[in-house]
C-alpha cells in the first residue's frame, strides 16, 4: 500500500515550483529549513515528469487546479498537460516544493532565477501557465501559476512500499471551491 503525507505550501507570488536542491541556494533558504510552507523531499534518484491540470479559462486567463510531479516510469495521469522533466542526480539531493520567491529571494525584478521562474509561467511558450527553467548548468525546475493566486495550498506526497517518491501533487482548486 502506498504511503501519503500532506502539508501546506504557502504562496506569496502566485506560483509554486518543484526545485532540485542546488549549490547556489542561499543560506537559510527553504533548502536548509523545511516547514513554514516549504516542503523538502529526500530519497529521490530519478527523472520526474511535471504536469498541470487546467480547470477552466476566461478573460482572467487559465486556472490550473493541480500541479503534479511524477516518477517517469509511472503511467501518465488523466486529463493533464505535460510541462517538462525534472531530474534528480542522486539520493542525497533534495527536492523543494515552494513559492520560488522564498528560494530565489533578493532577485525580484532582476534577471536572475526568480525572474526565470516568473517567465516560465507567464511567457508565451508556456504550457497552461506552467514551464521549465534552468537553475544551473545541469538542473531544471518546474514552475506553475496557482489557480487562485496567493494563499496556502495542500500538497500530497505519495511514496511506494519501499519509501521511494512516486508523485507530488499540489492542489490549487478543489471541488469545494466550485460549490461556493
Amino acid at each position: 500500500m502506498n504511503k501519503q503525507e500532506t502539508f501546506e505550501v504557502w504562496v506569496d507570488s502566485g506560483q509554486v515550483a518543484f526545485i532540485p536542491q542546488y549549490s547556489g541556494a542561499k543560506e537559510g533558504s527553504g533548502f536548509a529549513k523545511p516547514g513554514n510552507g516549504i516542503g523538502l523531499v529526500k530519497g529521490l534518484n530519478n527523472e520526474y515528469n511535471s504536469f498541470v491540470r487546467e480547470v477552466d479559462s476566461g478573460s482572467w486567463g487559465i486556472r490550473v487546479s493541480h500541479f503534479i510531479l511524477q516518477r517517469d516510469d509511472l503511467p501518465k495521469p488523466v486529463d493533464v498537460d505535460f510541462v517538462g522533466k525534472v531530474k534528480i542526480d542522486n539520493e542525497e539531493q533534495a527536492l523543494v516544493i515552494s513559492d520560488p520567491c522564498y528560494i530565489h529571494e533578493g532577485d525580484y525584478g532582476g534577471s536572475g532565477l526568480y525572474n526565470d521562474a516568473c517567465n516560465a509561467t507567464y511567457s508565451t511558450n508556456t504550457v497552461k501557465q506552467a514551464g521549465i527553467y534552468s537553475i544551473d548548468d545541469k538542473q531544471v525546475a518546474a514552475c506553475s501559476s496557482t489557480g487562485f493566486g496567493d494563499g496556502a495550498y495542500d500538497c500530497t506526497i505519495t511514496r511506494d512500499n519501499d519509501g521511494k517518491l512516486e508523485s507530488i501533487c499540489v492542489e490549487f482548486i478543489t471541488e469545494e471551491d466550485f460549490d461556493e
